[in-house]
């Protein structure tokens, strides 16, 4: 069976099995896998999501994912079939579901009406309430995730999705801006609530073609979510009234899923309690009562759902009652207000497009290549450093770049997942995303690389990244650099990490200056316990906050264990630096290095606005 045409070829580094599982095609790259179309040993089709990582953190979010699917009931989610998550490549086999995205489908033919319409809002209200039933907040709702299948729309992508008690994701928020609830956008963690929210603005977007709250910048979405009131016009009634209760800025009084979906299906029902799995199958038989809108040229997205044998679960997903100490929503608005605006002030936004970048030829010159004690803080503009973290480190506030790298490129990195795209130094050929990870080829012995956010101008940024090599470290090491701050014509400051020969890892931090001479912030620190081997993950991250003084934080852990604390802290107020700039990475490898060429791969990269 040749791959279908919602399929793309498999590439030579794609297996040609899985398990039981014949892959025939690729139907496309999300998370932090590849998802294939496969054949099951009777012939048929099923979608296959592969880890493209094998180590801890990535099988960890895997189970994840796995566990908070198949607690949910199968109503307008894909049934999982399979899975292995012990092997060397982790794969998770799910129904496939022919169709595009709702976000797909609106921007190729147009908003949704009439009965399109209204069997969307009942198929996603009947997945949303069987989500909640089963105690897992999907914390990503959103046109994207929306499949329209042949049999009706299909709630997908639990990759976020957590239990309610679940603890937030460090590092920002979570989810995507236009469609998260103010409360998300105060820094609260989401709830059943924020689902509902979602839902509502998705139901704008299908009846209208944008989202409720678009706006040029991510600063002024959120402002937007927190203050604008939607035109719901488009929208006819009672789906109208439902969608303004579900888009109250209070989450304590948008509607229960289970009561969106009573108002949709069975309004008499309303002061009785039938089951949610009763509410959920007459939902599902609504949704599916006529073919849903398919489009050939869409690409189709398998989902990870729920199995048929769920465990026990309530019989409603109740609204969520007011935690102690919570702030009412006129708290919330202020709180959001001050930092949108503080967001609008302080930074160039990820659609700005007046900067430019200039990445220059060099990468790391070989001032850096220093020996674990290298460097003095005697350096101008230096003073107050530190290896302790610091006492009163800034609240690290919204996301400005998340880049997944799971597209392909060549010549360059492309476009991020959200904040604008990447500029890169010569050779352009050096550069490339394939297989989910940004890789940058060192050709030779003493080669120095770049790549930077050019469109990202801020002077409170926190960057974190994953980073690997595939070979191990010869000569003086691979360097690799987190960079926090670039001001063209002024210099760097970044978190300057050695992968040693026999796997030690050393942390420096480091400012540039134009001419590309370096001066150590902090003598480089050997990090206790940490080892790594080829293609052994590292996290990265770097936090470059104020002027006049400006604060350097840095930390290297191994992928998958416990963050620590900020491992070196410096301050520096050399003039020029002081002053917005934008983030990068920088690589190089040794002079004395005798494996060439190497690779340096990056992945799961987040740019954070830091909160004054």
């Amino acid at each position: 069976m040749a791959a279908g045409p919602l399929t793309s070829p498999l590439t030579p580094d794609d297996p040609p099995r899985l398990g039981a599982y014949e892959l025939r095609g690729r139907l496309g790259e999300g998370g932090q896998g590849v998802v294939y179309l496969g054949e099951g040993p009777s012939g048929e089709q099923v979608a296959v999501k592969a880890l493209l990582r094998a180590d801890a953190e990535s099988r960890a979010r895997l189970a994840r994912e796995l566990a908070a699917v198949e607690s949910v009931a199968p109503f307008c989610t894909a049934r999982v079939l399979d899975a292995a998550l012990d092997g060397p490549l982790p794969y998770v086999v799910s129904e496939y579901v022919a169709g595009p995205s709702l976000a797909a489908y609106v921007r190729e033919r147009g908003p949704l009406r009439g009965g399109e319409l209204d069997r969307l809002a009942v198929g996603t209200a009947t997945a949303l309430a069987a989500i909640h039933a089963a105690m897992v907040v999907h914390r990503d709702f959103k046109p994207a995730n929306v499949l329209l299948g042949p049999d009706g729309p299909r709630v997908v992508d639990f990759g976020i999705a957590r239990p309610h008690d679940a603890t937030r994701m460090t590092g920002g928020l979570i989810g995507t801006p236009a469609y998260l609830a103010p409360e998300q956008v105060a820094g609260q963690d989401a709830t059943p609530a924020s689902d509902v929210f979602a839902w509502a603005a998705t139901m704008v977007f299908a009846a209208t073609g944008h989202s409720p709250f678009d706006a040029g910048t991510i600063p002024a979405v959120l402002h937007r979510v927190v203050t604008h009131e939607a035109d719901l016009s488009a929208l006819p009634e009672p789906l109208r009234g439902l969608v303004a209760a579900g888009l109250a800025k209070d989450p304590l009084q948008r509607p229960a899923a289970r009561d969106i979906l009573i108002a949709l299906v069975d309004p008499a029902a309303a002061g009785a309690t039938p089951s949610t799995e009763e509410l959920a199958a007459q939902g599902s038989r609504i949704a599916t009562a006529a073919t849903a809108p398919t489009s050939p040229s869409s690409p189709s997205r398998p989902s990870s759902a729920a199995t048929a044998s769920s465990p026990a679960r309530p019989a409603s997903a109740s609204r969520p009652a007011r935690l102690p100490g919570r702030p009412a929503v006129a708290v919330i608005a202020v709180a959001v207000v001050v930092a949108a605006v503080a967001l609008t002030a302080g930074a160039v936004a990820w659609l700005r497009g007046s900067s430019s970048a200039s990445p220059g030829a060099s990468g790391i010159s070989g001032a850096s290549h220093a020996p674990d004690t290298a460097g003095t803080p005697g350096t101008p503009g230096a003073s107050a450093v530190s290896s302790a973290p610091a006492t009163s480190a800034p609240v690290v506030g919204p996301v400005l770049v998340h880049d997944t790298f799971v597209r392909g490129a060549a010549g360059g990195f492309g476009v991020s997942d959200t904040g604008g795209e990447w500029s890169v130094g010569p050779p352009a050929d050096a550069y490339a995303v394939h297989g989910g990870s940004g890789r940058i080829t060192m050709a030779e012995a003493g080669t120095g690389r770049s790549a930077y956010l050019g469109r990202l101008e801020e002077t409170h940024t926190d960057l974190t990244f994953t980073a690997w090599a595939d070979k191990p470290a010869t000569g003086n090491g691979i360097y690799i650099s987190a960079v926090g701050r670039k001001v063209d014509d002024a210099g760097t400051y970044r978190a300057h990490v050695t992968l040693r020969p026999h796997g030690g890892v050393v942390l420096q931090l480091i400012r540039s200056d134009a001419d590309g001479a370096e001066h150590a912030l902090l003598p480089g620190q050997r990090i206790p316990g940490l080892t790594v081997a080829a293609q052994g993950q590292l996290r990265v991250r770097v936090q470059v906050t104020g002027t006049s003084p400006t604060t350097v934080r840095g930390k290297v852990w191994a992928a998958g264990a416990p963050e620590p604390g900020w491992q070196l802290t410096a301050t520096d107020a050399t003039p020029g630096l002081q002053r917005a700039g934008f983030p990068g990475i920088l690589t190089y490898l040794s002079g004395s290095a005798t494996n060439a060429p190497v690779i340096v791969l990056v992945d799961d990269l987040t740019v954070s606005q830091v909160l004054r």
